[in-house]
């Protein structure tokens, strides 16, 4: 009895066009078409991946064309981002100087509560 793996050594040795003349012509038992049909399928799919993987390369004019437009692009990025980071800038010093600005209010307030502690012990 033949094994699934002899069977698919077989099925390579004959190839793929004689396997499907044999099958039209019922060559193979039911049991077994399951096997020949998955190895067509895989022989099929291979196919397919190898075409995909040809795709036409493009030319150097399309690829020098494309650089320049990512390198504009690029450009265009970092240009917004200088800008985003100097309104950054200008937010921190802002929030810096309120900060100063509490800091001096509360020291202040502080400052008055001592006073006024000092003044209500002394009368």
């Amino acid at each position: 009895m033949e094994t699934p793996e002899d069977m698919l050594g077989r099925l390579e040795r004959m190839g793929e066009s004689r396997v499907r003349n044999l099958i039209v012509s019922g060559h193979f038992a039911p049991r077994t078409m399951g096997l020949v049909k998955g190895w067509l399928l895989q022989k099929e799919q291979a196919r397919e991946a190898r075409e995909e993987d040809v795709s036409p390369q493009p030319s150097i004019e399309d690829a020098v064309a494309r650089f320049e437009q990512l390198a504009r692009e690029a450009v265009e990025v970092a240009e917004e981002a200088a800008k985003a980071a100097e309104l950054a800038s200008h937010a921190a010093l802002l929030a810096h100087r309120l900060a100063i600005g509490g800091i001096v209010a509360g020291g202040v307030g502080l400052l008055a509560a001592i006073l006024a502690m000092f003044a209500m012990t002394l009368r």
